[in-house]
């Protein structure tokens, strides 16, 4: 199993157990909604559910990536989340070209294309942070593909592979 990690701070983002694929600077990961049962105060008087009977009170519907990966939803308005964009670009670039990459021009072109279309459609997304909920690190955007398809979108020079 790979998991990806924030390369300025550690934080597990994701792993490769979800569909994937590359969406320009992006690896934008399928995700799933979840129902997982809340644990809290146990009655062991209260009888047990008959089969097909929901205990709306015991549950909550999750992001399957976020709760395995224990992302946090961050609050941005437009103009602070363009500020950190700036900024997280900024560190990739020189990232990238202390690693020795040769493609860093062609990288900010598609990066910045990218950022133009989420910046447009600002409202459709919603901001995950790291478990350490870094405000230097990196800020996923979750979304939806379509009405019933929800994704994670990573930005792919900030995550580090690490095998397990």
């Amino acid at each position: 199993m790979i998991i990806y990690t924030d390369i300025f701070n550690g934080d597990e983002l994701v792993s490769d157990q979800y569909p994937s694929k590359e969406i320009g600077p992006f690896l934008e990961v399928e995700c799933k909604m979840i129902t997982r049962r809340l644990l809290g105060d146990i009655n062991i008087d209260e009888s047990p559910l008959d089969e097909g009977e929901d205990d709306e009170a015991g549950t909550v519907t999750v992001n399957n990536v976020v709760d395995a990966h224990r992302l946090v939803k961050v609050s941005y308005d437009k103009k602070s989340y363009t500020a950190h964009l700036r900024a997280y670009i900024k560190r990739l670039r020189e990232a990238k070209t202390a690693r020795g990459d040769q493609d860093v021009a062609e990288w900010e072109m598609s990066t910045q294309a990218a950022v133009t279309e989420v910046l447009a459609s600002f409202d459709d997304w919603e901001f995950l942070s790291g478990e350490n909920m870094d405000p230097e690190a990196m800020v996923a955007l979750s979304g939806w593909r379509g009405e019933d398809t929800p994704v994670i979108r990573f930005f792919k020079e900030g995550l580090k592979a690490e095998k397990y």
